[in-house]
């Protein structure tokens, strides 16, 4: 469509023409019954006024004509309510650009048709386009000029409701970021505890000179921040909670909806917060239940419930065994337990690799295995 623009030489269109010049035109074709209130026969499309003109002269193209203009494409011809044709007048072009006048209109061509497609489905309207060796026999059909060559063909027609309605289906979709989408197919592939919460998208993986991930050049990925809503902590529990997460994630501002994994926690910073919340009395806290419990509000209500129910910890199949006495004395028929001893400082979870936390975490939530105070399993 041409939009009139003041103090311009030109009208202005959405799509450009080599030197202005706009040399391609449509022509509309309407079968019999094709489209309601509009008679059969042939159409010329006047941008300055945005309107369909009737074309006089040549006669609506019969079935058999029709199929002959798209010979190789007869059966979505024969389904399409109207089809438009891109002519290009070449006596318009060729004067200012000659050999390479048709290649300009085939050019302008492509512009109006990918217009026409993204401008269609708002009217509910579908566009397939086509090109076909029996557009050679249009000129005669149509009885255009000497100087007017066939570029391009788009048939079309109303679409169904069903199909809109799923169009709209995938437009609503897109509407979400790909990051959420992406996190909700992990979801149903992955445990709750393994869904990554950040998510950094990256033109391509910097690789070392052996062509491997050089994980040094990877970026640290930004997180995405507490929750929208502040909800501060009103009980003392509540509080304990918040000031091990602040602490722990070295993050002062903590609320009750905050998620860990959002402001930067990981696995292992998950032990020791275990070991942490472990010191308010609910000693029956597992590894699984943190991963269950994911804000504070969620912990301080966890530890509450098991506090109230006088929770004891769940004994690690690892501390079943007892020493025999060197005399060869008969056990006790009530052995003591065997004391926990805690690793040293060079095997201590931050000197940790990333495989040896996946099999610590893999274990306690195999076994149930509950904690040491200095947040390590069991020796």
């Amino acid at each position: 469509r041409a939009t009139e623009a003041p103090g311009a030489p030109t009208d202005k269109y959405r799509y450009p023409s080599a030197g202005s010049l706009y040399p391609v035109h449509v022509l509309a074709h309407v079968p019999e019954g094709g489209v309601t209130g509009l008679a059969a026969g042939w159409y010329r499309y006047e941008a300055q006024g945005h309107r369909l003109l009737p074309v006089d002269g040549p006669p609506a193209l019969d079935p058999a004509s029709l199929e002959t203009v798209f010979s190789a494409n007869a059966e979505v011809a024969r389904g399409s309510a109207f089809q438009l044709f891109l002519i290009g007048d070449l006596s318009l072009i060729e004067p200012v650009y000659g050999e390479r006048a048709r290649d300009f209109c085939l050019l302008e061509a492509g512009y109006q048709s990918q217009l026409l497609m993204e401008e269609a489905p708002g009217q509910d309207l579908g566009l397939c386009p086509l090109n076909d060796p029996g557009f050679a026999t249009l000129p005669d059909l149509a009885r255009l000029d000497e100087d007017h060559v066939v570029l391009h063909a788009l048939v079309g027609g109303r679409i169904r409701p069903e199909w809109s309605d799923r169009w709209r289906l995938l437009e609503d979709l897109d509407e979400r970021s790909f990051m959420d989408r992406l996190k909700d197919a992990l979801r149903e592939r992955l445990p709750a505890y393994m869904v990554p919460t950040r998510l950094l998208l990256l033109p391509e993986l910097p690789l070392n000179a052996n062509g491997k991930v050089d994980r040094k050049r990877l970026p640290a990925p930004e997180s995405e921040g507490a929750a929208a809503v502040y909800r501060a902590p009103t009980t003392d529990l509540e509080r304990k909670v918040v000031d091990f997460w602040a602490s722990l994630l070295e993050t002062p501002h903590v609320g009750l909806d905050d998620n860990y994994f959002e402001l930067g926690g990981n696995s292992v910073l998950a032990i020791q917060l275990l070991s942490s919340l472990r010191e308010l009395g609910a000693e029956s806290l597992a590894i699984a239940d943190l991963f269950g419990a994911l804000t504070p509000g969620e912990q301080a209500a966890l530890i509450e419930e098991r506090l109230a129910s006088g929770a004891t910890p769940t004994a690690s199949p690892l501390a079943a065994t007892t020493d025999v006495p060197a005399s060869g004395e008969t056990p006790s028929a009530e052995p003591e337990a065997i004391q926990r001893v805690a690793r040293e400082a060079e095997d201590s979870i931050e000197d940790l690799s990333n495989d040896d936390v996946d099999a610590m975490l893999k274990s306690l939530l195999a076994e149930g295995t509950t904690l040491d105070d200095d947040g390590t399993g069991s020796s």
